[in-house]
């Protein structure tokens, strides 16, 4: 009788084993073999080009099988742009470092541009960046700040006296970058803080990268008028609530008073200069 139970006992141990071993192999192959649904470019995808739907087919693969930089869900790359020295070729995988937000891209000032839209870049100090608070994606107005000489007579003589001019030439004009003295994004949206606001990275030293050059989506009048302000005095970003600005002219007369002092040429032989030599 105790023979048997030895031998029950026994069988009950080996079976154990062997479904042990049996749960364990099978759980091993399931985690060789685990089907994963991957992104996959249908077609040849140039570098600096924002991947659509229509661009990404999916399939099933082994999870195994897959790199360990591979981006696997087609959502993890469509809306997002191929890096600007590297294609992805047809029916290869995506990955990461290849492909990346438009935050990221060197050129994001440009791909957030809109149809119509031209790139205005300005250069800005701590001073005119407003303490480096002036953020991506955000509106400001544009004045023009300079001098103008008049004559006037003073105790009876003639004098030549400058006075400042200041309005302003645009409202409402959307940031499309901050850029710091790298030409790298101050600003990035993929860190954010507690408060849902941008996150401000820092330099090798550990320091705040500080905002350098700005840049404007705006229209073709408004960039035409302040490529011109700026060969006569200076654009300054302003952050304002308010329509009431004090300034010492009207927005329609600061630009037509810019406008005037521009050069119109009736024919190309107007633009003709004096080199050095040429005799009167």
């Amino acid at each position: 009788m105790k023979k048997s139970k030895k031998i029950a006992f026994s069988a009950g141990i080996a079976l154990a084993i062997g479904v042990i071993n049996y749960t364990g192999i099978h759980y091993y192959i399931n985690s060789k073999v685990d089907p994963v649904t991957v992104a996959y470019a249908k077609d040849d995808i140039p570098p600096n080009t924002k991947i659509t739907k229509e661009m990404v087919i999916e399939r099933s693969v082994p999870s195994s099988s897959l790199p360990p930089e591979a981006m696997v869900a087609p959502s993890s790359v469509i809306g997002k742009y191929t890096a600007n020295n590297f294609g992805i070729s047809k029916h290869s995988l995506f990955y990461k470092g290849k492909v990346m937000a438009a935050e990221k891209m060197p050129n994001s000032s440009v791909l957030k541009l809109k149809s119509g839209e031209l790139a205005f870049p300005l250069l800005v100090d701590l001073e005119t960046s407003l303490g480096n608070s002036i953020l991506p994606d955000t509106k400001v107005d544009l004045f023009f700040r300079g001098k103008v000489e008049t004559v006037e007579k003073v105790n009876g003589s003639t004098i030549t006296v400058e006075k400042p001019i200041y309005g302003r030439i645009a409202k409402g004009v959307r940031v499309t970058s901050v850029k710091d003295t790298d030409a790298t994004n101050v600003f990035s949206d993929t860190k954010k803080k507690q408060n849902g606001g941008f996150a401000s990275p820092t330099t090798g030293e550990g320091k705040t990268a500080l905002a350098k050059i700005y840049t404007f989506a705006v229209d073709e009048q408004i960039n035409e008028v302040l490529n011109k302000a700026t060969l006569l005095g200076e654009i300054r970003p302003v952050a304002t609530g308010s329509d009431e600005i004090d300034t010492t002219m009207s927005d329609d007369d600061i630009v037509s008073w810019i406008e005037g002092q521009s050069f119109q040429s009736a024919s190309p032989n107007d633009l003709v200069t004096k080199k050095d030599g040429d005799q009167e």
